[in-house]
């Protein structure tokens, strides 16, 4: 590289020294840039992690099982299937005579009322009861036996139904968390009344009460009690005998003509009955 190449150019008017601009061939050589160590709160975050603990969702509490209580119901049946019916229901545990159960047995199919009864009177685990109102619950108006009970489910938001012998159960609460309280309840007494049905209805106290149950002297004892004895057929034409007995002596007695000529009244004949003349 000659002398002149490297000189600085001087200006005249400012005496300043400027950089005599490097040829084109020679390229200047690049410091390395400086790393940048970044921040602890601006480390980069892995990928999938949530973004703030504010989002994180709060743990659901256990649904708290639900043993009682009135429940919008509705029966299986065309009659029953537009509206709900208020009842008390509760899941029963001590055994409930037959004795109690003349409403039930009058209303149900003896097919399927006997079977319960005679479940009813050994324990009470496993069947739902019901009744119109809280305070008749020592004379249970319904019976369902939940060891038969198939495809429960949750219907809508504040509904569930299961099905019993062919026919759809549907329920009603006042919201989804009561819903689910007696779904669960529900959903567990069935596995319970399944597990212990065959000990149940192969006992001897089971088969005594059902047998019994089948005898009509003992049905008509049951639905005795609560003042429905069916009448005799002797009460039943008794009445109508009476009554036209009764319509026979309200008939005025008619005799023959001559026989009311004879009767009649004369001034003479009655001196002559009293000795006169």
């Amino acid at each position: 590289m000659s002398a002149e190449e490297t000189k600085p150019a001087v200006t005249a008017e400012s005496g300043t020294v400027e950089p005599t601009p490097a040829p084109a061939g020679v390229v200047a050589e690049d410091k390395p840039a400086e790393a940048v160590e970044p921040k602890p709160e601006e480390a980069a975050k892995p990928e999938g992690e949530a973004a703030a603990p504010a989002e994180v969702k709060k743990e659901e509490k256990p649904v708290e099982p639900i043993y009682s209580g009135a429940l919008g119901y509705k029966a299986p049946g065309l009659k029953n299937a537009f509206r709900f019916s208020k009842k008390y229901f509760w899941f029963g545990e001590e055994p409930v005579p037959a004795s109690s159960l003349g409403q039930y047995l009058r209303g149900e199919k003896a097919e399927v009322a006997h079977p319960v009864a005679a479940w009813s009177s050994v324990t009470g685990k496993g069947l739902l009861y019901f009744v119109k109102h809280a305070d008749q619950k020592e004379t249970p108006a319904g019976v369902l036996n939940l060891a038969d009970a198939t495809e429960l489910t949750k219907d809508g938001t504040i509904a569930f139904h299961f099905k019993l012998h062919g026919g759809k159960h549907t329920f009603e609460a006042q919201s989804a968390p009561e819903r689910n309280g007696w779904f669960v309840a529900v959903e567990k007494a069935i596995e319970e009344a399944v597990a212990a049905k065959e000990g149940i209805v192969s006992g001897e106290a089971y088969k005594e009460q059902l047998e019994k149950l089948g005898k009509p002297a003992t049905l008509a004892a049951t639905t005795a009690k609560e003042g429905s004895t069916p009448k005799k057929s002797t009460d039943v034409t008794k009445p109508a005998e009476e009554e036209e007995e009764e319509g026979q002596e309200q008939e005025p007695l008619r005799l023959p003509r001559q026989a009311c000529l004879h009767l009649r009244w004369h001034p003479w004949k009655e001196g002559e009955a009293r000795g006169e003349g």
